[in-house]
């Protein structure tokens, strides 16, 4: 049986109890769901063909399965990092957000929605999590910080009005009507606001400013919050402040500055609320600081820096209030924290991080406020947050992500046999590029230095049942885009110049056992970017213009042994930046798919065939308007996947199959949103897995499954049961029931349950008070 049959068997499981056939079983309707292929949060850039276990293996930008999309923002439950589904979805990036006081939150950014209806950069969520639709500021541009104040939101950004109301980048709404206020400190045209505070009727403001009301105020002032006259202060920070916070008689800042009037303050600084001189404290920062939180007699500092106050504290640090010392809370975020809120024991921040607190954390993280290790809160963002804001038990997350939550799988994933995600993770801590399987073991190339919590160098091998990592280990010190094994030689291709410490530009064979590596070195002078063997030739395709001393456009064949250049050369010209991104071999035909407009000086756009032998070129020219980064044949079809948008004149956006001879579009036609990176086909169902985020009329991220003929969604969620009497027969102490499609059973005495049926029709026979059976099916194409 094909690993694609073994893929659509249904297990079939009968309980039965107290037999007794005099009284028949009753059937009852329910749902039968099978097969659900589990959603990616993000692109994938491979996936494999079944392995001998039946399971297929993804690679990609995903870290996590199965989560809810939510649009640019959430609201996640505190204590639970439970999604509150009813938020409607933001369109764009939320920057900024603010408690109401009520259960809501006030948000801001660059969007142009929430929900279905319009909200230009501002908008309010009520404490149900639905919009407010009353309240529309309607700000013309950016909204990069909110601040309440009693009756009163105050906006910050890039904006020159606020509705019809002209206001330079900072603004007082009435936070019922949403209308704007007549306080208008009008900061300098052209001038964005980056934070504000409110403290004691001041409204402190940072941004890129030079003027308030016409005079002049330095990138920070402290505004009254009833007349909107700004404060003289004697000095000012000497570039733009980014980020602050107010503590009593303290305003602390972060920014680009290098010195607060006459007194030198590296990007942090504290300021007296009242003169705006700098304090005595000077913790001075290698990197900019993004975020400033005060809670107790603590503040809290996350940005981009790894030095901060004289210590090591990677991205986020602490300081005591009184004295200014820094604390020993350390926990050493992978990259920037963008926000922080501080709430009871916790401290949430939000970032572009991977890992914090000594925990893989996607961008989001809860930490003890004592020990900074990471809480087992993880609503697992699939983008960077950018804001964090806490209401008692609600906490609202912005940023630049459409999903929270589900399985973790950080860039690596297996499904099983009926389409669900498998055990298996490796837990690699940043991109996958490529896939391969080849026995028991599965080979990860791409732009990650760990596997687990082991050093691998953008290559590795994890057994393809548990996901451990093997010993081979060829270590090369740059990007791998490709491998692929042949015998006991595992080739890689990429953007690399050593391998396991020697020279290897690009291109290198290693042994398949610990990853030793053999002499073979063609040489290419660019990177490569697909790797084809077919019989002794191995064929090379990417960026480069020379193998060894010999001119080769983007594309090569070799000796597998010696990596001699055969004289196949199909010489391939582009206008610029041209690649050859997929070769594939089907007898003596070799295709090509990439950047490239001409083949041996005839015409052909991105796609073409040539000769095995000669290289000379064929009549085979489906002209895609735009890349092709895979291609492959199954039958007498070509399947080519990129980021075209028409195929020979007609419509294919991202992904088409042609005809082998004529080149000639088929009906096929999935119809991506976004680019297609890679593509499995079988005799029923092709998956197809990339960028998009539909396919057809269907949502779909980064992963789908469709019919080989039309392209068209293989839905796996079949519909509700239809009430039915099965067959029962008594034979033998046994008891065989017959059933079909979307049927579900139960009933008394024999209390039949039958948890997923297909087309199909299939006699299972039990014995005893338990057992299953399987039947085989037909579900739109799937055999």
């Amino acid at each position: 049986m094909s690993p694609i049959r073994k893929m659509a068997l249904v297990a079939l499981t009968l309980a039965i109890s107290a037999i007794s056939l005099s009284s028949a079983p009753v059937a009852t309707a329910a749902v039968a769901r099978i097969s659900v292929v589990p959603g990616p949060n993000d692109a994938v850039h491979q996936i494999t063909e079944p392995d001998s276990t039946g399971n297929r293996y993804l690679g990609g930008r995903f870290t996590a399965f199965d989560s809810w999309g939510t649009g640019s923002g959430a609201l996640v439950d505190n204590q639970t990092g439970t999604v509150n589904t009813s938020f409607p979805a933001v369109t764009g990036e939320v920057l900024a957000s603010a408690a109401d006081g009520s259960g809501g939150f006030y948000i801001g950014g660059t969007f142009t929605a929430v929900g279905d209806v319009p909200r230009n950069n501002v908008a309010h969520i009520s404490s149900d999590g639905s919009l407010d639709t009353e309240w529309n500021p309607d700000a013309n541009n950016t909204v990069n910080a909110i601040a309440v104040s009693g009756d009163t939101v105050y906006l910050g950004g890039g904006f020159s009005s606020i509705g019809e109301d002209l206001r330079n980048g900072l603004a007082a709404v009435n936070n019922t009507t949403g209308v704007a206020n007549t306080w208008n400190p009008n900061p300098n045209t052209g001038a964005s606001i980056f934070s504000i505070a409110i403290s004691n009727g001041t409204v402190i403001v940072g941004g890129n400013f030079h003027h308030v009301n016409d005079e002049l105020h330095l990138y920070l002032v402290a505004i009254n919050e009833i007349s909107g006259v700004a404060n003289t202060w004697a000095s000012h920070p000497n570039n733009v402040v980014t980020s602050l916070a107010v503590a009593g008689s303290t305003i602390y800042i972060g920014g680009a500055f290098t010195a607060v009037g006459v007194e030198p303050r590296v990007n942090i600084a504290a300021v007296d609320v009242t003169s705006g001189a700098a304090t005595n404290w000077n913790p001075s920062a290698d990197g900019l600081p993004k975020t400033i939180a005060v809670a107790g007699n603590t503040v809290y500092i996350g940005g981009g820096f790894t030095n901060i106050g004289g210590r090591e504290r990677n991205h986020v640090a602490s300081f005591s209030t009184a004295d200014g010392t820094i604390t020993n809370w350390n926990p050493k975020a992978n990259h920037n924290v963008n926000t922080i809120a501080v709430s009871g024991n916790s401290v949430y921040l939000g970032g572009s991080f991977t890992t914090i607190g000594g925990q893989t954390r996607n961008n989001v993280a809860a930490l003890d406020i004592t020990s900074g290790a990471a809480t087992n809160w993880n609503p697992n963002a699939n983008g960077y947050v950018n804001t964090v804001a806490v209401f008692g038990d609600t906490l609202y997350l912005g940023g630049k992500f459409n999903t929270i939550g589900g399985t973790p799988r950080n860039y690596a994933a297996a499904l099983n046999t009926d389409g669900a995600l498998a055990d298996w993770n490796p837990n690699a801590n940043y991109w996958i590029n490529t896939v391969t399987v080849s026995g028991d073991v599965v080979y990860l190339g791409g732009d990650f230095t760990t596997i687990g919590d082991t050093a691998r160098n953008f290559a590795a091998a994890v057994n393809n049942t548990t996901g451990a990592l093997t010993s081979w280990d060829p270590n090369p010190n740059g990007g791998v885009q490709t491998i692929t094994v042949s015998g006991n030689t595992v080739y890689l291709g990429g953007w690399f110049t050593t391998v396991g410490g020697e020279t290897r530009n690009n291109v290198a064979a290693v042994n398949n056992t610990i990853g030793a590596l053999t002499s073979w070195d063609p040489n290419p002078n660019g990177g490569v970017e697909t790797i084809t063997v077919s019989s002794n030739t191995v064929y090379l395709g990417g960026h480069f213009t020379t193998i060894g001393s010999e001119t080769r456009n983007y594309a090569a064949a070799v000796n597998d042994t010696t990596g001699a250049v055969a004289t196949w050369n199909h010489d391939v010209n582009t206008v610029s930046s041209g690649y050859v991104n997929s070769i594939a071999v089907s007898g003596n035909t070799v295709y090509l798919g990439g950047k490239f407009n001409t083949v041996n000086g005839a015409t052909r756009n991105n796609a073409a065939a040539v000769n095995g032998t000669t290289g000379t070129f064929t009549d085979w020219n489906p002209n895609p308007d735009g890349s092709v980064f895979r291609i492959t044949v199954f039958d007498n079809t070509v399947y080519l996947v990129g980021i075209f948008t028409t195929i020979g004149g007609e419509t294919r956006n991202r992904a088409a199959a042609v005809n082998n001879t004529t080149g000639a579009a088929t009906n096929w036609n999935p119809n991506a949103d976004e680019w297609v990176n890679s593509i499995v086909v079988s005799e029923k169902i092709v998956y197809i897995v990339g960028g998009f985020t539909t396919v057809g009329t269907e949502t779909r991220t980064g992963l789908a499954v469709v019919n080989n003929t039309t392209g068209a969604i293989v839905s796996l969620q079949l519909p509700p049961a239809t009430p039915a009497t099965p067959v029962a027969t008594a034979l033998d102490g046994k008891v065989s029931v017959a059933v079909s499609k979307g049927t579900a059973i139960a009933g008394t005495p024999s209390s039949f349950t039958v948890s997923a049926v297909q087309d199909g029709t299939k006699t299972c026979t039990v014995t005893g008070a338990s057992g299953s059976c399987t039947i085989e099916s037909l579900t739109n194409g799937i055999s």
